[in-house]
């Protein structure tokens, strides 16, 4: 996801020259979100003096003192300007796990705060609205033996294939 900022102001909206706030940012618990911010002076884009640093946090609503909940805490600049300086989030922390629980999202607020030659900026305070994964990575795949019968069946799940005959498991590959 692609998103502008005044690099005086700290505006974030969604196209150079917009005078509308981003309203929100979205992810998917446990997956990889992209945040490519691309820096500008309200017609064109601008490069961050050498050495700028960039963080990204989210925080339950209201909970300013809490310990974040997504955060990229360095940027990698992208070769050309137009591309921006990307923050690789993944939420994932055990807390966010927590309060997700059994909700289909939960809203946090989010900033982007960035230092250049010394002088320190941050964006207006954006929503972030992480939704909950059906899919976890801990997940197991239970089959009932009687299930697959006299059959030989072949499941993949993620990299592996379980190869199960007369529903008992005889190979992992």
């Amino acid at each position: 996801m692609k998103i502008y900022i005044h690099n005086e102001t700290g505006q974030a909206t969604a196209a150079i020259g917009s005078t509308t706030p981003l309203s929100q940012i979205t992810g998917v618990l446990g997956s990889t979100l992209h945040l490519d911010c691309v820096f500008h002076d309200g017609t064109n884009v601008v490069e961050l003096a050498t050495g700028a640093t960039g963080i990204f946090v989210a925080k339950q609503d209201k909970r300013y003192t809490d310990p974040s909940l997504v955060q990229g805490l360095a940027w990698t600049k992208a070769p050309a300007p137009e591309n921006g300086y990307r923050f690789t989030l993944r939420p994932s922390l055990p807390d966010l796990v927590a309060l997700l629980a059994n909700q289909t999202s939960v809203n946090l607020m989010a900033q982007v705060t960035w230092t250049e030659s010394d002088i320190e900026r941050k964006t207006q305070q954006l929503l972030f609205v992480v939704g909950n994964a059906v899919y976890r990575d801990a997940d197991e795949i239970e089959i009932e033996a009687g299930a697959l019968g006299g059959m030989t069946v072949d499941i993949t799940v993620g990299d592996k294939t379980l190869t199960y005959e007369k529903g008992i498991l005889k190979s992992i590959a």
